[in-house]
């Protein structure tokens, strides 16, 4: 019976997958913004978890995931494939440079330049970000950084780029940038249903102010004179709930170093995460998967 059900659930979440509309985004950096890359991918994926009714589904389009050995002899160089069967296809890209402009292509600095630059002649949206981390002495690339910066500077001319202290913070922007551009560059079509990011801020404002109405008392029982006494539940009253899959906050073992904690934080899941691991989950794990309103 459970793994009919688990089928069934599959096959529904397939095609509702399906019906919706895709956009590619280009994930574009070079390597030493490694941890911003798989920020930017996380970020892509809580958008998609919080905006589930969205006829909109976003995927992030990485060259070391979707690229694959080629070579036609043309002396093109290797940027050449990358650029003709991910570059070309996505909707809009993500870049994020730090101190390495990257390795030099054949018409550009490096390698997320020339995609970049690829995607603006196309007329296709860009979301630029400079880190302003600082960096060990001993390791600066004095050539590449000044690369950056006049990179950096002809962007600025262009339009608006955007400067982030932290991967940690780059995923905090992204997630509000997401949400700010999505719902404009990618206008609904005709016979999608039309979802708005402030529909859902409503919807939870009407939800606490029933829940402050329902539980803003608590009534008196045998006590002459008094029914029942004011309860203050004010904004603070009400906390996100954000489950995360850090194993050492289930060992039950304090940390070692707690000091080493990746910059980034805690992979949070949302809900529709969560349905996803407990029907889909490849590792075979037992999930105990409790839903219901807070409070009851």
């Amino acid at each position: 019976m459970d793994v009919i059900s688990s089928q069934k659930h599959q096959q529904t979440s397939d095609m509702a997958d399906d019906r919706k509309r895709h956009i590619k985004i280009l994930v574009a950096s070079p390597s030493d913004v490694a941890e911003e890359r798989n920020m930017a991918v996380e970020a892509i994926l809580d958008w998609n978890a919080r905006h589930d009714q969205s006829p909109i589904r976003l995927e992030a389009v990485l060259w070391e995931k979707y690229a694959a050995p080629e070579n036609r002899g043309d002396g093109k160089g290797p940027q050449a494939p990358i650029n003709r069967y991910l570059v070309e296809s996505c909707h809009f890209a993500i870049g994020m440079f730090w101190t390495r402009i990257g390795t030099p292509t054949k018409v550009a600095p490096g390698g997320a330049v020339e995609e970049i630059e690829i995607m603006l002649e196309k007329k296709k949206p860009v979301m630029l970000y400079f880190s302003t981390a600082p960096v060990p002495r001993t390791t600066i690339d004095y050539g590449q950084m000044a690369q950056v910066d006049k990179f950096k500077a002809a962007m600025q001319i262009d339009g608006l780029v955007w400067n982030y202290g932290s991967p940690a913070e780059l995923r905090g922007l992204l997630a509000t940038h997401l949400d700010f551009n999505v719902p404009r560059w990618f206008p609904f079509e005709d016979g999608e249903e039309a979802f708005d990011c402030g529909l859902q801020l409503n919807a939870l404002c009407r939800y606490q102010s029933a829940l402050k109405e329902e539980l803003g008392y608590i009534r008196m029982l045998g006590m002459p004179g008094v029914e029942c006494v004011k309860v203050n539940l004010d904004d603070e009253t009400f906390v996100p709930l954000r489950l995360s899959d850090r194993q050492d906050m289930f060992s039950g073992q304090p940390e070692k170093d707690p000091g080493k904690r990746p910059e980034g934080g805690d992979h949070i899941l949302y809900p529709d995460g969560i349905m996803k691991r407990a029907f889909h989950d490849r590792r075979h794990r037992r999930m105990l998967l409790v839903i219901g309103d807070p409070g009851a």
